[in-house]
């Protein structure tokens, strides 16, 4: 990973507690995802992977499946 992206992954690559938490960590995500399309790379597709999994983690336990 490039030393310049662990500041900026290092704040979200954690359990999302809060809204705000989870609002920052779907922006990051969306933002690498984007960078992905530009050039891609093991490193970052991990971080999409692990990203994904703790915004999912966070949605099933605080947003109720519509009926």
């Amino acid at each position: 990973m490039k030393p310049s992206l662990w500041p900026v992954a290092s704040k979200v690559v954690s359990t999302i507690h809060t809204k705000t938490d989870y609002n920052k960590t779907v922006n990051f995500l969306d933002a690498l995802i984007d960078s992905v399309r530009e050039k891609s790379g093991p490193v970052k597709e991990s971080l999409i992977d692990i990203l994904g999994t703790l915004v999912k983690d966070y949605e099933d336990r605080n947003i109720p499946e519509p009926e």
